[in-house]
C-alpha cells in the first residue's frame, strides 16, 4: 500500500470535504520505518481482535505521511467505507484507548494544528 505524501492544510481540507466519513486512526512520531508502521498497526488490530484480517488494502482508503514543524512523522490511517466488515467497533474503541501514541483523526485535525507551520500565520 502506497503512502501519500501530505501536509496538515490537505488533511484539515480532506476531513471538511469528507465530514464524519474520513475517520481513522493517527499514529503520532512513527518514526522512518514507514511501511513497518502500516504492517505492525494492521498486525497489532489483527492479533488484539479488533479486525478479521491484517491486510492493509481492507482496512485504510489512504495512509497519509505528514511532518511537523519539529520533524515529527506521523502516520494517517483513513479507514475504508465498508470498514464496519473488517472492524469490531467495540474492541476498537478500547483498543485505540489504551494506546498513547494513537488519535483518532477527527481529534487531530482539531488538537493539532499548531505543531504545523502552514497553520502559524
Amino acid at each position: 500500500m502506497n503512502i501519500k505524501k501530505s501536509n496538515f492544510l490537505n488533511l484539515n481540507e480532506i476531513s471538511a470535504k469528507d465530514g464524519p466519513t474520513s475517520e481513522g486512526l493517527v499514529l503520532l512520531g512513527c518514526g522512518r520505518q514507514l511501511k513497518n508502521g502500516i504492517h505492525g498497526i494492521s498486525n497489532e488490530l489483527y492479533e488484539a481482535g479488533v479486525t478479521t484480517n491484517n491486510k492493509p488494502t481492507d482496512l485504510w482508503k489512504k495512509i497519509y505521511k505528514v511532518n511537523n514543524k519539529n520533524k515529527r512523522i506521523d502516520l494517517i490511517f483513513l479507514f475504508n467505507d465498508d470498514f464496519s466488515h473488517f472492524f469490531n467497533l467495540s474492541k476498537l474503541i478500547i483498543w485505540r484507548i489504551k494506546k498513547e501514541e494513537l488519535i483518532w483523526f477527527s481529534d487531530y485535525i482539531r488538537e493539532f494544528a499548531i505543531d504545523y507551520e502552514e497553520y502559524n500565520f
